[in-house]
């Protein structure tokens, strides 16, 4: 199941402790000034030090970040000393973090999401992917894409029932009987008769031929952006490393402890995140 970059910061957030949604209630006719009368109920300066980025509603103010100057309980508004590129209106909506500027900033959590699926695209492939069907003429090689780091199977379509394909045996060596990949050219061969072991192949030729293959998941630059990596393993494993560097920075016995904990929850989550590589898998690499 997929999910967004947006989803994740705030499922990170959300287990840290250090997320607040805001949503405007009042079209407040500042751009330096946000009312929300319902979650802002803090006593004056409660929110001072904070870090804000808009989420929804104003199209200009999308992405902008601003910490929190002042914060007022009566008028249950939070400003900001930068003013934005437009207007907050009713409905505007923001995140809030970084609770009494010990918490996390959020170009903080977006590097940790993307550490995370570095981390597991360099000891797992993800994303299954599968070139576009092709009419094959027999002794042309198939470019492989480039996404693909490994090649899983290869398969025929049945001429005489197109639901149905075929898998082509994996060759032992080069020009041998089935399909093997050349990596210097990223191409995948197909070579030898095959009509003994695979019905009505005969040489290929304008036999509809898939390859399938896996690809590194890629990183996430944009809140709309989507991975298909499990969401409970990349959102312990992006606390883990949060929890890392707090440590790093504040060395006590309580952070050291809550490092570990959030460690041992990713590790214990992993094999959710990763895939098995089949039993005739070729690297690319």
């Amino acid at each position: 199941m997929a999910i967004t970059r947006r989803q994740l910061r705030r499922d990170v957030l959300k287990s840290l402790g250090d997320l607040r949604i805001l949503t405007a209630t009042d079209d407040s006719m500042s751009d330096v000034v946000f009312i929300d009368k319902i979650n802002l109920t803090g006593e004056v300066g409660a929110y001072n030090g904070r870090e804000v980025v808009f989420t929804g509603g104003t199209e200009a103010n999308l992405g902008e970040i601003r910490y929190v100057n002042a914060s007022q309980a009566t008028a249950r508004n939070i400003q900001f000393s930068i003013s934005l590129p437009a207007l907050v209106a009713a409905g505007d909506e923001c995140e809030m973090f970084n609770t009494r500027g010990t918490g996390f900033h959020i170009q903080d959590v977006h590097d940790a999401i993307n550490q995370s699926i570095r981390s597991i695209g360099g000891t797992s492939y993800l994303e299954t992917a599968a070139t576009n069907d092709a009419a094959y003429t027999y002794g042309t090689p198939i470019q492989l894409p480039t996404e693909f780091v490994t090649v899983e199977d290869v398969q025929w379509q049945d001429p005489n029932d197109s639901a149905w394909f075929r898998t082509i045996p994996k060759s032992p060596k080069p020009n041998g009987k089935g399909w093997w990949v050349d990596k210097a050219s990223r191409t995948l061969n197909i070579t030898g008769k095959l009509a003994a072991l695979n019905y009505n192949w005969g040489n290929g030729d304008s036999r509809t031929v898939r390859v399938w293959g896996l690809a590194e998941p890629a990183e996430l630059h944009d809140d709309d952006d989507v991975t298909t990596i499990n969401a409970a393993w990349l959102t312990a494993n992006t606390i883990a490393i949060l929890l890392r560097s707090r440590y790093f920075r504040m060395p006590t016995p309580e952070t050291e402890r809550l490092m570990y904990d959030a460690i041992q929850d990713a590790r214990n989550l992993t094999p959710r995140a990763t895939v098995r590589r089949g039993p005739f898998s070729e690297s690319l690499q």
